[in-house]
């Protein structure tokens, strides 16, 4: 009889390369990113007013943002949406941007209170967008991580919103925040990492029974 251990090798080995055949999904999957803005200039601190996605699930060498806000905090009226957003990184100005209709790059620009964003993109009021989605392409080396980057002030990205209902007389405010929400891993490592763990406690079980 072969020894449990050469068992266990073998099968892990097997279970590796039936992974791998399906397409190497670990190392090939597009990876995603979100963050909470949680502070304000005009409103609280410390409540989730919106939040950040970025990924890399579209076109080769694309980064891709979307940016919602959280409708049952932010009550909208008729004429609600952001119309400035803001973000760090790699300086834009040669990149392709695929932005909403009626939107701008600005640059780098001080924004209220939370200091100077390197990347700055704006809307008109008729151009307001809940969420706003957009896409950077046309630099070469960069990465979801190029863009997780704080200012000086420590956060990562700003954004204005107007006309929300439900705090009297303010409908306008900046937001603007740097904490992580955690992103569920694929579907597929979970599989690869319960293969493993099964694979565990076959030989843990074959290793008792014969003891």
């Amino acid at each position: 009889m072969k020894p449990i251990s050469l068992l266990f090798k073998k099968a892990a080995v097997l279970t590796v390369a039936g992974f791998l055949a399906m397409g190497g999904v670990i190392s090939a999957h597009a990876a995603s990113v979100s963050y909470f803005m949680d502070q304000s200039n005009a409103l609280a601190d410390g409540v989730n007013y919106l939040q950040v996605s970025i990924d890399d699930e579209g076109d080769a060498g694309e980064i891709n943002f979307t940016v919602d806000v959280f409708e049952s905090v932010l009550t909208p009226g008729s004429n609600f949406g952001i119309q400035l957003f803001g973000f760090n990184g790699p300086d834009l100005s040669g990149a392709t941007l695929d932005l909403p209709s009626g939107w701008s790059y600005v640059g780098s620009q001080n924004i209220s209170e939370f200091g100077v964003f390197l990347n700055v993109i704006s809307g008109t009021g008729g151009s307001r967008q809940d969420p706003l989605a957009f896409s950077i392409g046309g630099i070469g080396s960069d990465t979801i991580a190029s863009y997780a980057a704080s200012n000086a002030g420590g956060e990562f990205f700003v954004a204005h919103v107007a006309d929300f209902t439900n705090f009297g007389a303010t409908t306008s405010a900046f937001f603007a925040g740097s904490s992580t929400t955690p992103v569920p891993l694929p579907a597929a490592v979970w599989l690869f990492g319960s293969g493993l763990l099964g694979l565990i406690s076959f030989a843990r079980k074959k290793r008792n029974r014969s003891l």
